[in-house]
């Protein structure tokens, strides 16, 4: 259960520390017009604005810190292959794993399956793209990223995996955040990122 007083007090946090933010880069930017030495606080004050906006404006509320366990990427190698043996990408060299009950509550905050359905438009990898993006926002070492797979019946289809602090593999339908052990309909992946 959440305690949603404490995530009121740590959204006015977030909105204190993004005021303090702009205050001082107003101030950076009064010394730079008066030619005066800048040091890279400038860039790094301007990025931390850049996440804490981010954070508030991707969720309702911001889920909470979880807990996670490191792993490299020749291991997250081993799942890929299972999932695909010809053609998966690694896109880091350490990733991090969460509880199944740790993505479930990250599912409850993000909105990337609010959007409407358009074919060939925002369809199926525009939503896992997006879903992807937003926990990568929330934690960026996740270890989740994106199937692409031929699917019973004919047809191919973009979703979801990630791999739990247990070493399970899961896959979430981003349209409707389902959760699957096994995904329905898939025949054979064709392309696998994380």
């Amino acid at each position: 259960m959440y305690n949603w007083w404490e995530l009121l007090r740590q959204e006015d946090k977030i909105a204190s520390l993004i005021a303090r933010n702009n205050d001082l880069l107003f101030d950076v930017d009064n010394l730079k017009n008066n030619n005066e030495e800048i040091s890279d606080e400038n860039a790094e004050l301007r990025r931390q604005n850049l996440l804490l906006e981010a954070k508030t404006t991707q969720f309702d509320k911001q889920p909470e810190e979880v807990e996670s366990t490191d792993i490299a990427a020749f291991q997250i190698r081993q799942f890929a292959t299972k999932l695909c043996k010809d053609d998966y990408e690694l896109l880091d060299d350490y990733y991090q794993l969460i509880s199944l009950k740790d993505m479930r509550m990250f599912l409850k905050f993000d909105k990337a399956n609010t959007r409407r359905y358009e074919v060939n438009g925002w369809d199926c990898e525009d939503f896992s793209r997006d879903l992807i993006n937003n926990a990568k926002k929330w934690m960026p070492r996740l270890a989740i990223g994106e199937v692409r797979s031929f699917m019973f019946g004919g047809g191919k289809h973009s979703f979801v995996w990630f791999i739990s602090d247990k070493s399970d593999i899961y896959f979430i339908e981003p349209q409707n955040d389902m959760v699957y052990k096994v995904f329905p309909g898939m025949k054979k992946a064709y392309r696998v990122e994380i």
